[in-house]
């Protein structure tokens, strides 16, 4: 039997021109969208004027990718739910990304897990997301993100509606000190994953001293961390 072609980039972009004016959500996980193929895509969504919704992950698109994403989230807005994760952006493509990401005022929530994301990147997120007044779900698991969390724990307290936050795979054993003085001001936080971040029974402690702060606290993951005796 024939094989069904698959839909190029080219198709959907002649096809959201007809109208696709009323999406909502936009689902491309996996999909090899990268250099060309997101600009294009980029196009296409630019026509979905009631887009909220928009799930991007696994592409691995990169530093480029990520400067391209950026010249088409600024005219959306309305997003409420963006998801980049796994896409190796990296700290240079985070810093095309977070002046952006400040603008879409709408923003509930956001997923930069696993991008390589380290110190600089941080710097250029904790000056953003505070703008995001609507923010409360912000999930960074798997970046290194131990020297940046001063600044990033900075930001947190400034995000006042942040209920969720996701901090597995993050290297903070070396320095949980900012993240733990912060957890007192984050009167939202209701869940907060702290899984495999090689938390022994010091870190442990010094987190354990502050998050009684958290009046809102329901959900705290703190799997896979070495908090047995010694």
């Amino acid at each position: 039997p024939r094989a069904h072609a698959q839909p190029t980039i080219e198709a959907l972009v002649e096809a959201s021109a007809r109208g696709w004016k009323k999406l909502h959500r936009v689902v491309l996980k996996e999909c090899m969208v990268q250099g060309d193929r997101l600009e294009q895509m980029g196009e296409m969504l630019r026509s979905s004027r009631e887009l909220v919704s928009l799930d991007l992950s696994q592409n691995s698109f990169e530093r480029t990718g990520a400067a391209t994403l950026a010249q088409f989230l600024a005219d959306m807005p309305s997003l409420t739910h963006l998801d980049l994760s796994m896409n190796k952006i990296e700290d240079p493509g985070i810093t095309s990304l977070a002046p952006v990401l400040s603008s879409i005022s709408a923003l509930q929530c956001l997923s930069l897990a696993h991008n390589y994301i380290q110190a600089q990147g941080a710097q250029h997120l904790s000056n953003s997301l505070p703008q995001c007044s609507r923010l409360h779900t912000l999930s960074l698991e798997g970046n290194g993100l131990a020297d940046g969390m001063a600044r990033l724990s900075a930001c947190f307290r400034k995000c006042e509606s942040l209920t969720h936050l996701g901090l597995a795979f993050c290297g903070l054993a070396r320095n949980v000190v900012p993240l733990a003085d912060a957890l007192p001001f984050l009167s939202s936080l209701r869940f907060l994953d702290l899984r495999v971040n090689g938390l022994g029974c010091q870190p442990i402690s010094v987190i354990g001293e502050k998050i009684g702060g958290c009046v809102s606290l329901t959900h705290l993951d703190l799997s896979n961390n070495d908090i047995g005796p010694a």
